[in-house]
């Protein structure tokens, strides 16, 4: 049979042939291709309240779908959400990233990221920006302790804060949520990147054990207009006595003018020294542990005991509504003075008597 060769000549021409065909197209598209219209937008000033979002478009210009697999922004502060998920070759769509300027204060810069199925741009970056205007309150630390502490101490502790922000900041008001504790602000308004100062002392006496305090400070921070503070202290007392007192209010409900009014309290000493406690009501007559005792009552308890105190009293020429405070004064150093307080209403015979013919046929 006879065999036809080819020249090594044609060989190489055809395989040029081939090659040139296949590389001559350079308009071809291979899959889908995003391109954003623009990769950045500022959003200018805005104050700290305020809330801006900014529609990004892009096409793809590709000749495959385009897939959105996810989008991710690299602050809790931004959203961004895609209008679609998949878009057509030579389609446009558009992301919406909205920024929430919140507790943020000056200039921001924030990227968005958006994953796709684009071969050459499997990762598009956009970015934001802006400058958030406003005074931002932020303090070294909110809680002061004192330590350990007497009860006769006075112990002042400072609480330093910033303002963040870039305009001035303005210290409305600042309370404490007792008596014993004192604050005072150096500065009312504070300058853009300047310090402030609030100085606390805490008066011990009459505490003990663990005691917390609480100081609220207003300013004109939009996002924190309200900044709660705290103290706390160890109160240490020496030995002392302990006056338990109980009951401290005691209702006699009904009562007849004239009658006698019989109050009975126990009085216990549950501390380390001798207690000893006085009432000075005239006009009424005082036993204790059954047993008449003179006025004004003076009485002392050891530690651990406990005495039972009687007072009585008249209701002669009084009617209505009846309220009797009897005032305890005691060497107990967390409880000087004391109120027990008898409440009861007063009737006449008549007016009881009135009431029975009302309502004897439901007595019955």
């Amino acid at each position: 049979m006879p065999k036809f060769v080819l020249p090594s000549v044609a060989i190489l021409c055809l395989g040029v042939a081939v090659c040139g065909e296949a590389g001559s197209g350079d308009s071809v598209l291979a899959g889908p291709k995003i391109v954003f219209r623009t990769a950045s937008w500022d959003f200018g000033k805005m104050k700290r309240t305020e809330e801006r979002s900014y529609e990004f478009v892009f096409r793809n210009e590709g000749d495959a779908v385009l897939n959105i697999i996810r989008v991710h922004s690299e602050c809790g502060c931004t959203t961004a959400v895609p209008t679609d998920k998949k878009i057509a070759p030579g389609s446009a769509s558009k992301l919406t990233v909205t920024f929430r300027a919140g507790e943020y204060a000056g200039e921001i810069l924030r990227r968005i990221y958006v994953y796709t199925d684009d071969p050459a741009t499997p990762e598009a970056q956009i970015r934001i920006k802006g400058r958030v205007m406003g005074p931002k309150i932020v303090f070294d630390a909110t809680t002061w302790d004192f330590g350990r502490i007497k009860s006769a101490d006075k112990r002042t502790g400072e609480f330093v804060f910033h303002n963040q922000g870039n305009e001035p900041l303005n210290v409305k008001n600042v309370e404490t949520s007792c008596g014993c504790t004192a604050a005072l602000v150096t500065e009312r308004t504070i300058a853009p990147g300047k310090t402030g100062k609030i100085k606390v002392t805490f008066n011990a006496r009459g505490y003990a054990g663990t005691v917390e305090k609480m100081i609220f400070v207003e300013t004109d921070d939009p996002i924190t207009p309200r900044v709660e503070l705290r103290t706390k202290a160890a109160v240490d007392i020496p030995a002392a006595p302990k006056m338990e007192f109980d009951p401290l209010a005691i209702d006699q409900g009904l009562l007849i003018e004239g009658e006698d009014v019989t109050s009975e309290v126990t009085v216990r000493n549950s501390g380390e020294l001798e207690l000893w406690f006085r009432l000075q009501v005239p006009f009424v007559e005082y036993f204790v542990d059954g047993k008449p005792a003179a006025f004004p009552l003076e009485v002392k308890v050891v530690p651990g005991a406990s005495v039972r105190v009687t007072i009585k009293s008249s209701t002669e020429s009084r009617r209505g509504f009846m309220l009797d405070n009897y005032l305890i004064s005691s060497n107990d150093p967390l409880k000087t003075t004391l109120s027990l307080m008898v409440t009861g209403y007063v009737l006449t015979k008549a007016e009881l008597k009135q009431l029975y013919e009302k309502y004897k046929s439901i007595l019955k």
